[in-house]
């Protein structure tokens, strides 16, 4: 559904609809109302990046990969109703601004670069939601991509 966070080697996990700067240094954390819904951004990162493996050093194994969609219909409609670009619509690293919007590493928490990446689907045909291009977690090169990178982070 809508896109795809998952953790090689742990575990898969997915999530409909997350605010684009999540995984931000200072995400938005928006006025009082959405704060329950969206806020306590910094902390709900932190949360998932913890379901990350640890190596014997303690640093993450593996990575979080971002499957987003720029062609993704829902997410288009949830920008309207939660006043703010969708992780899964952007993918990680997205700034948006008023009068220019475009990708910056350096807006990443530093605890999770390198151990982060976009993989951009924007492209790719939509086997089972070709309408509203948001259900794509179980076509069959989203499978692919989920082994592939299952079986770099066994190599590690």
């Amino acid at each position: 559904m809508a896109f795809l966070i998952f953790f090689v080697f742990l575990n898969i996990t997915q999530s409909q609809d997350v605010p684009y700067d999540t995984f931000h240094k200072d995400p938005k954390e928006g006025y009082f109302i959405r704060k329950k819904i969206s806020g306590n951004k910094e902390v709900k990162a932190t949360y998932f990046f913890g379901m990350l493996a640890k190596t014997s050093d303690n640093k993450p194994k593996g990575k979080v990969y971002i499957l987003w969609n720029d062609s993704d219909v829902a997410l288009t409609t949830s920008y309207f109703a939660n006043q703010e670009t969708r992780l899964g619509k952007v993918g990680v690293g997205w700034v948006d601004g008023w009068f220019s919007n475009y990708y910056d590493d350096k807006v990443i928490r530093d605890e999770f670069r390198g151990y982060i990446e976009n993989i951009n689907v924007s492209e790719q045909k939509m086997e089972n939601d070709g309408k509203f291009n948001h259900s794509y977690q179980l076509d069959s090169w989203a499978i692919d991509v989920y082994e592939e990178k299952s079986n770099l982070t066994q190599l590690e």
